[in-house]
């Protein structure tokens, strides 16, 4: 499959050269089209003393007898030179690449699975689309920015059973049924989804007084718009009412709910 070779020559070995024309005699005996393709020849460990020593000559004599100036001496224990190396011999083995399809044509279709689609694509090949099928259609997005205005438009009237003012809005009557009023951060709860559904404003046109009694879905609430620091909530304070299931209010207000 491989277009190009790579040929390591340990420099430290006791006939550089002799291993050097073994494996190419191996090359050629295994394939001749093998021992034809291009190569690059590599001496490594030339940090050590002896390896340097010798270096000149070896490879003066390496470039003789492979006929071309692809020769490189490297160090993989200390890395010297395998950058600039692997950056040489990438360029080149893309040119090779490259002559090789334009005098070939194109490669086969298991191409990707040698050089990788980005590769294949990068040299000039081409891959067939990564999938086909019908069109997906998305979720629609999200809102974003600011909450939305809700829907319904929130009332106050008078409960004249209760003898007091009660907030009609679904979302309002909602959030109160199911609040935990023993959990503390149930009230500010409460009042951000007041201001918010418009029903804190409605109380206010309504004209109802501070501290007159307010009721939410089944609990009631004194009403404080003057409060302020850390506890500065409209609606403050659980009052006694007699508890309604949830179930039950549903019927008895299906119009709000």
């Amino acid at each position: 499959r491989c277009q190009t070779l790579i040929h390591v020559i340990a420099g430290d070995s006791e006939d550089p050269i002799g291993d050097f024309e073994t494996i190419q005699k191996e090359l050629r005996d295994y394939s001749t089209e093998v021992a034809m393709k291009p190569q690059v020849i590599v001496v490594n460990k030339c940090d050590l003393p002896e390896v340097q020593e010798r270096l000149p000559a070896l490879m003066k004599e390496l470039r003789r007898r492979c006929g071309h100036t692809r020769v490189f001496n490297i160090s993989a224990a200390t890395r010297y030179n395998t950058d600039e190396l692997m950056e040489r011999v990438y360029k080149w083995h893309r040119t090779v690449v490259r002559k090789d399809w334009d005098e070939n044509g194109s490669p086969a279709s298991d191409a990707a699975h040698v050089v990788g689609r980005r590769e294949l694509t990068q040299l000039g090949g081409k891959v067939e689309e990564v999938g086909r099928g019908e069109p997906v259609e998305l979720d629609k997005a999200l809102p974003t920015g600011r909450r939305q205005k809700s829907e319904y438009q929130a009332k106050v009237e008078w409960d004249v059973i209760d003898e007091a003012w009660r907030v009609i809005h679904p979302e309002v009557e909602q959030v109160a049924l199911r609040t935990d009023w023993t959990y503390t951060g149930g009230y500010d709860r409460l009042n951000s989804i007041m201001k918010k559904t418009g029903a804190s404003e409605a109380l206010k046109q309504t004209g109802v007084k501070e501290g007159e009694i307010v009721i939410v879905g089944n609990t009631k609430f004194s009403y404080n718009p003057d409060m302020i620091g850390k506890e500065a909530n409209m609606l403050y304070g659980q009052l006694e009412l007699k508890t309604v299931k949830e179930e039950d209010y549903k019927e008895k207000n299906p119009a709000r709910m």
